[in-house]
This record gives C-alpha cells, sequence and structure tokens, in this order.
C-alpha cells in the first residue's frame, strides 16, 4: 500500500510491510546538522577532507561566474552519520571570496552555515537543487557502507547568499537505505 510495502510469500498470499524508513528533511536552506538535531536524532561529521583552496574542478557541476571562477574554490568534503550510520558524502564548494582565514578557523558549533553566517555575516536566502540517482562508486561505497554499483541519491545544491557573487556548491550523496531524504518547504 501507500505506507508501506507488499512482500509476497509462496502459500501465504500478500502480506503488508510497514516501512520502518525515517525522513530526513534535509532539502532546504538549514544546514543538516540544524534539521536532523531537530528530529532528536544523534548526528556526527567526519571530516574527509578539511577545508583547502584549489581551482575548480572543470566541468562544475553549476555555472559560475567570472568572480568566483577566478576567485578559486574553498573545498571541504565531510560524511554525515545519523546514529552511527553513514547516511551522506558531502562535498561542498565556496568561491574563495573575502572569506579570511576561512581554512584554518574550527567551524561554529561545528555547522557549516553558522560559520558563514557568524564570522562572516553570510546568509543563505535560498537554494535550487538538482536530484538523479547514480550507482555508487567503490570509495563512496566504503565510506557509506554499500556495495559498489548500489544505488545512490545524487543531490547537486547550489546555496545562494546575501552577497551577490557567493554561492554555496554542495554535492550530496546519499545512502536511502536506512532514512530517506525529504522537502520541508
Amino acid at each position: 500500500g501507500k505506507e508501506g510495502y507488499i512482500r509476497k510469500r509462496k502459500g501465504k498470499g500478500s502480506i503488508g510491510i510497514k516501512r520502518q524508513q525515517r525522513t530526513l528533511g534535509v532539502l532546504c536552506v538549514k544546514g543538516f546538522s540544524e534539521i536532523v538535531g531537530e528530529k532528536k536524532l544523534a548526528v556526527t561529521t567526519e571530516m574527509i577532507q578539511k577545508p583547502f583552496i584549489t581551482r575548480w574542478e572543470v566541468p562544475f557541476f553549476y555555472p559560475l561566474d567570472d568572480l568566483e571562477q577566478h576567485a578559486g574554490c574553498i573545498y571541504l568534503k565531510r560524511l554525515r552519520c545519523v546514529e552511527d550510520e553513514p547516511v551522506m558524502l558531502e562535498t561542498t564548494c565556496i568561491p574563495n571570496l573575502n572569506l579570511p582565514r576561512f581554512c584554518t578557523r574550527p567551524f561554529v558549533r561545528g555547522s557549516l552555515f553558522e560559520t558563514l553566517n557568524v564570522i562572516y555575516q553570510i546568509e543563505i536566502t535560498r537554494v535550487e537543487q538538482d536530484l538523479r540517482a547514480v550507482p555508487s562508486d567503490a570509495e563512496t561505497a566504503g565510506l557509506l557502507r554499500v556495495s559498489p554499483g548500489s544505488p545512490l541519491l545524487h543531490i547537486y545544491l547550489k546555496f545562494f547568499t546575501n552577497r551577490e557573487h557567493l554561492h554555496v556548491y554542495s554535492s550530496l550523496l546519499c545512502n536511502t537505505g536506512k532514512f530517506s531524504i525529504g522537502n520541508r518547504l
């Protein structure tokens, strides 16, 4: 039915199974930790790649304006876990525009968005998103504890801010086996 799955068993007919999955409403302008924390679930983040300044990947997953392109990219990669289950591998790219000491400063309360807001007065104003299903590569499969080739939800996000040329770009690879990813508008 609509709320669960139907399992057919030989000689038993169809049996309704209630879905065990819980939804993480992460597709909005709040940060992951804040949203999941509101659901009273334990959230942990493992820094896979600390922030560093580099060139933008070519091709990049969203078009960049000239100012962003020339500024270079602050790149970081984090593994996000809920209740000790790895649910999301998040790569974040931010134009290196007037963000002094960003790569050496610890995040405010472990939050990227809070750091941008408190230290740099940058507020997220809206978000664009693009979602697709992709097979997991070996490295991502290892981090998310799934089999290589398993389907993942790939979400590209472009966060607009109160600074005209400063967008936050995120690429999320999500394992939706235990938690679904939901929208809260």
